[in-house]
């Protein structure tokens, strides 16, 4: 059972390769959203500030989400093949 858990990480590092940009897009989307200044409620930019933190949102929740699909369609492509990248290849044998 801890081989094919192995395997199975094995199959998983080029999708998580291929998945840290948009990870990293998720966290820049989610560290400015939490930065934005909150006005005050009677403010006129209120109604501005709260509709691009919403978006913000959104486009982090979407590039974490096409992250996770990133990585699972690898996985599974890597799998069903068989490919590992070479320098796994010349550890393993």
């Amino acid at each position: 059972m801890l081989e094919k858990i192995c395997w199975a990480m094995l199959y998983g590092v080029r999708g998580a390769i291929y998945a840290v940009p948009l990870m990293l897009l998720s966290l820049a989307f989610t560290f400015i959203n939490k930065n934005l200044l909150s006005p005050t409620e009677g403010s006129s930019f209120a109604f501005m500030i709260n509709y691009l933190s919403n978006g913000l949102m959104y486009l982090s929740l979407g590039a974490l989400t096409a992250a996770a699909i990133v990585w699972i369609a690898t996985w599974v492509l890597d799998y069903w093949t068989g490919y590992l990248p070479n320098w796994i290849r010349r550890e393993l044998y």
